[in-house]
C-alpha cells in the first residue's frame, strides 16, 4: 500500500525541490497538510493535483519534440 501522507523531506524529495520551498508554500496555503499533534503531513493527493495543476493531465498531451539550438 503506497503511503496518504508524506513528510515535507518526502515530499520535497517526490517534486524534486527543497524543504524551504515546501514549507513557503505551506505558509501561504497552495498545499494543503495534515497535522498530527506537532508533525506536519502533506497528502500524497496533494501533490499529485498540484502537479496536475501545473501542467495539466500529462496523458491529454501529445508529446513535440523539442526545439534544437541553432547554431553559434
Amino acid at each position: 500500500m503506497e503511503k496518504l501522507l508524506l513528510d515535507v523531506r518526502e515530499a520535497a524529495s517526490v517534486l524534486g525541490c527543497r524543504r524551504t520551498f515546501l514549507y513557503g508554500m505551506i505558509q501561504r496555503g497552495e498545499l494543503p497538510v495534515v497535522k498530527l499533534g506537532r508533525l506536519t503531513r502533506i497528502p500524497a493527493a496533494a501533490l499529485d493535483e498540484f502537479v496536475r495543476g501545473q501542467w495539466g493531465d500529462v496523458s491529454d498531451r501529445h508529446a513535440a519534440p523539442m526545439p534544437r539550438p541553432r547554431g553559434r
